[in-house]
């Protein structure tokens, strides 16, 4: 049995890495005659040369699209802006995703099948289970024909999937390991949640609640065994929670802040929410990359954030920290957005007393936003989950509403509050115009790749994600209305100039907003 696995394993390796194993096929006989050694041979070699030549082969064509049905695609709206991104130098922080795009997401069509190839797969369809999988052991890089053959055919086969999983299980142990502790790090971080919950009283019992918990019964989650990836971003090794690092956040959830040590020194932060199905969050996060990536396309940076998320189950998953604060928090110790970035960057000389620089980047980041969460049809938005760096970055997080679901009535079309109008100088000022002509330039921009956004959201009309799974052929059309593809340019101009001043002029959501401050300060 180990001959004719080491047999098969060296096939498969010279067969897919090489030649192909039809040389090899060929090849592997011994040749009685030698054809060169008679004027009979050499004539019977250039007869079958002339026959080869007149047999039309569907290898010989140059034109990809000949043998790669998908190449054929190209064409289309939706592949030349895929072809635009792969090819960009703009990278993107969205994370694995339910569906989804990896980043950075570079998609390429496969290349042309080479008759070693077809040949290969016509005798891998006809091997064994478990002689192919025990042949992956000499493949040179995970990513081989072999590989990417045998996770395609597990998909449908029981049995090589069966043996697929314990090959890596054995041969794969310190990965499997890994992976292992990162699922018993994820339970325990749930396990945390649940005794949190059961503490009665305000933030602060429970942020007490969660250090004693860290440095007495939980002590084991302050240093770890052995280093374990992260898994938000899992080339980073983690060795241990900080207790006096970790908090709550106020929500009614009550997400966990928790401080990892990192195997180099250093320190990561990572948001751990149990209750909420964070792949929406997760979509939503990658459209938002991909939206970013395709305005950087055009020359138009808007400072977008693009946080990592990961699900890690139907209810429960990770998020990236990123450093900032809330603008309700930020209204209320400083009374305005822009006496808060005069902390950091003051200049006497530039406008509103903060550099030209961090303006400019508050007002992109604003109208990126704006545009992206109109898109999206993004409910739910008020100060508590409107945030901002300390350069002036603002992003939105909580995507618990999507496609035109809110939880409060006669929403606006985007969250434009009055203090952030007021940070561009009053409707009347240069900067609040520079605003609205950025907000209309990315919508432009985004609605020439509405194909690509559509054609994505299509893809998971199958998934589990409430607001997209409830109803998938309307979730479609809302997204599709908000490009207005019946105007032109100019008219998508004048139509989101509109949508504009309807959300700074609406006076129900300021009334909405007002009821919840009120709740979360007495929460």
């Amino acid at each position: 049995m180990a001959k004719r696995l080491g047999a098969f394993g060296s096939f498969c390796v010279y067969g897919l890495g090489w030649a192909g194993l039809g040389c090899i096929f060929v090849s592997s006989f011994p040749s009685h005659r030698s054809p060169q050694s008679s004027r009979e041979g050499i004539r019977d070699e250039q007869r079958r040369s002339r026959r080869r030549s007149t047999i039309p082969s569907p290898f010989a064509s140059t034109d990809s699209t000949a043998c790669c049905p998908i190449n054929r695609q190209l064409e289309s709206s939706s592949w030349s802006a895929l072809r635009s991104l792969s090819s960009s130098t703009a990278t993107a922080t969205a994370l694995p995703s339910a569906f989804l795009l990896p980043p950075p997401w570079r998609p390429r069509p496969p290349p042309p099948p080479t008759p070693g190839i077809f040949f290969s797969l016509y005798f891998l369809e006809r091997a064994e289970d478990e002689e192919l999988v025990q042949a992956l052991r000499f493949e040179r890089s995970d990513k081989s024909h072999l590989a990417l053959f045998l996770i395609q055919r597990s998909l449908s086969n029981i049995e090589i999937a069966s043996f697929l999983r314990w090959y890596v299980l054995v041969d794969g142990f310190k990965m499997w390991q890994s992976l292992v502790h990162q699922t018993e790090l994820t339970a325990q971080l749930c396990s945390i949640m649940k005794d949190i919950k059961k503490v009665s009283g305000g933030t602060q019992k429970k942020i007490d609640k969660l250090r004693q918990l860290l440095s007495g019964l939980l002590s084991e989650l302050t240093y770890f065994d052995e280093p374990i990836r992260s898994p938000l971003a899992p080339s980073t090794l983690i060795t241990g929670i900080v207790p006096q690092e970790s908090s709550i956040f106020k929500s009614a959830l009550h997400p966990l802040k928790l401080t990892f040590r990192t195997e180099n020194g250093g320190t990561c932060k990572v948001i751990f929410n149990k209750g909420d199905d964070l792949r929406q969050d997760q979509l939503v996060i990658q459209m938002v990359s991909l939206m970013d990536r395709l305005l950087k396309l055009e020359n138009l940076d808007l400072h977008l954030t693009p946080y990592r998320v990961l699900a890690t189950g139907q209810d429960e998953g990770m998020m990236e920290f990123i450093p900032s604060s809330s603008l309700a928090q930020i209204l209320s110790e400083n009374r305005s957005i822009v006496a808060y970035l005069q902390k950091f960057h003051p200049d006497e000389e530039g406008p509103f007393g903060i550099t030209a620089q961090c303006l400019e980047t508050f007002i992109k980041s604003c109208a990126g936003y704006s545009v992206i969460t109109y898109i999206l049809g993004v409910g739910d938005r008020h100060l508590d989950n409107l945030l901002l760096r300390d350069d002036g970055r603002l992003f939105h997080v909580d995507f618990a509403y999507i496609l035109g679901q809110d939880p409060k009535p006669f929403p606006p079309p985007m969250k434009l509050c009055k203090e952030m109008v007021e940070a561009m100088g009053g409707a009347e000022s240069q900067y609040y115009t520079r605003f609205k002509s950025y907000c209309c330039e990315a919508y432009n921009i985004l609605r020439k790749s509405s194909n690509l956004i559509l054609n994505l959201f299509h893809l998971m009309a199958g998934s589990n994600i409430p607001n997209i799974a409830s109803d998938p052929e309307k979730s479609i059309l809302k997204l599709q209305e908000k490009f207005r593809l019946d105007l032109d340019d100019e008219g998508a101009i004048h139509f989101f100039q509109d949508l504009i001043n309807d959300s700074v002029s609406a006076l129900f959501p300021q009334m909405v907003e007002t009821i919840h401050r009120w709740a979360q300060y007495w929460r």
